[in-house]
């Protein structure tokens, strides 16, 4: 049998609670007197405010007396992103069921009808806390000059939108704008801007000018045309304008065109006939080129006779290039797909005539170069 020896002015094992168990006392099953002991709750309980957690050894050898001091509670009340904990809730930390936190909006919101309370149930969790806080409105927001903004949320504390800028305009800035606080008010901050696209000058092209010659900015869409000197013709197109590329930098959409060399009027020449009308019944486009230069290598003008006719040729000039025609019109008949081209030399004493195959009726010239 086991007995136990209670020594005077000591106490023994303090008192048992169902919610707390004694701190620090390492299984000892006496104490002196005025030993305190202090309690912890389980886990799940809180001590409940303004109730001791400790009990005394008194001088008659017995603890003092504790109630329970421990209950059943919530957890920390939820944070918001809309409102904060009401000052005199913030050091709460005993919230059996029943019991309410309240809020207040943080800078940025507004309160709504809704009342800013939240309750503990008795499962130990917090209510679902309801919009009694919203974002202040910043209104619709005004875009940059040349550019728009488009909302993607709403406009209120927080909210971005977006901005995009006109055809022929890039962005300097962030891309977005941002509804933020000012004070106690709220507004549309850090606006960007929307920058002409502008492209280098137009290049300057050979024997010809353009017409921005003058301009000193050319922005998206500018023309710029193009022109060639005196006896210049030009190849290729004769405008180009400013474009975008990626929509940030200006290009032109094409090449400058290049201007060309080009034969002036044929010229009247000393002892040729000039005609444009082939003798025969023919009814296909055609044309007679003649052209020679005289022995010092200038053009001359015929001699007497009126315009465009040698009188020395005379009848036997005349004689001749009706026989060519005969023979032309004998040929044409014979090979249609054809290429002639004749001369008669008057220096010989017999005309020659010379042909090149691959004649094409319809679309051809024919050079007649007559001398005498």
């Amino acid at each position: 049998m086991c007995s136990y020896v209670f020594l005077v002015g000591q106490c023994r094992a303090p008192p048992t609670l169902s919610r707390a168990v004694p701190r620090d006392t390492n299984g000892r099953e006496s104490f002196p007197i005025r030993t305190e002991v202090t309690y912890k709750c389980h886990d799940g309980f809180v001590k409940i405010p303004g109730k001791s957690d400790t009990v005394v050894c008194l001088s008659t050898s017995e603890w003092s007396t504790i109630g329970e001091f421990c209950n059943a509670s919530c957890g920390a009340a939820p944070r918001l992103k809309s409102a904060a904990l009401r000052k005199e809730d913030e050091a709460k930390n005993y919230c059996p069921p029943g019991s309410t936190m309240n809020y207040v909006c943080r800078p940025g919101y507004e309160s709504t009808e809704l009342r800013p309370v939240i309750t503990c149930l008795e499962n130990l969790t917090w209510s679902e806390a309801p919009e009694f806080c919203r974002g202040k409105s910043c209104g619709v927001p005004k875009g940059p000059e040349h550019g728009r903004a488009v909302v993607l949320t709403n406009d209120q504390y927080g909210a971005r939108a977006d901005i995009i800028c006109d055809e022929g305009f890039r962005l300097h800035g962030q891309t977005f704008i941002q509804c933020l606080l000012k004070g106690d008010q709220v507004e549309w901050r850090q606006l960007p801007t929307c920058e002409a696209i502008t492209c280098s000058p137009p290049p300057n092209i050979a024997k010809g000018m353009h017409n921005g010659s003058n301009v000193e900015i050319f922005v998206y869409n500018s023309l710029v045309t193009y022109k060639c000197d005196h006896n210049y013709s030009l190849t290729g197109e004769a405008s180009i304008h400013c474009t975008a590329k990626d929509n940030i930098s200006g290009v032109w959409n094409g090449s400058a065109p290049e201007c060309k060399g080009q034969c002036g009027p044929n010229q009247r020449l000393h002892r040729v006939v000039h005609d444009t009308n082939l003798i025969g019944g023919f009814t296909t486009n055609r044309e007679v080129i003649c052209s020679a230069l005289n022995t010092a290598g200038n053009s001359a003008e015929p001699e007497g006779g009126g315009p465009g006719f040698d009188t020395r040729i005379g009848i036997p000039a005349i004689a001749i290039a009706f026989a060519i025609s005969v023979i032309i019109i004998v040929y044409i008949r014979k090979y249609q797909k054809k290429k002639c081209s004749y001369s008669v030399n008057p220096d010989s004493s017999k005309h020659q005539i010379t042909m090149e195959h691959d004649f094409h009726m319809n679309e051809s010239k024919h050079n007649l170069i007559f001398k005498v």
